[in-house]
């Protein structure tokens, strides 16, 4: 698959691409992103990690119940960068606006 850099066929594979870019193993625009919205369901990023949203209402309630919060930092296709990924050399004053996939080079 990255050795051809072919059209993306899984959510799998386009969160691969999206950690090479801000790993920075490639550069921007080095990479067949093509069809990457489709595969990426929209989750809820939160303090326990993501979320399927159809699990959301009962998670929450689970939490509750054992006096936990279970806090939703975003619902979105793409997941705050720095909950994966920290580049080196860099500063990044609000982490909530950098998606994984961006590439912030030193």
């Amino acid at each position: 698959m990255l050795a051809e850099d072919a059209t993306l066929t899984s959510t799998p594979e386009a969160y691969l691409k999206l950690h090479l870019l801000s790993h920075r193993l490639v550069k921007p625009h080095g990479l067949n992103l093509a069809g990457i919205f489709p595969l990426l369901p929209n989750v809820a990023w939160t303090s326990q990690g993501a979320v399927d949203l159809v699990e959301l209402a009962e998670r929450q309630l689970e939490a509750r119940l054992k006096g936990e919060l279970l806090e939703v930092f975003s619902v979105d296709k793409f997941p705050k960068m720095t909950d994966y990924v920290v580049p080196s050399g860099v500063r990044i004053a609000d982490s909530a606006r950098v998606r994984l996939g961006a590439y912030i080079g030193e």
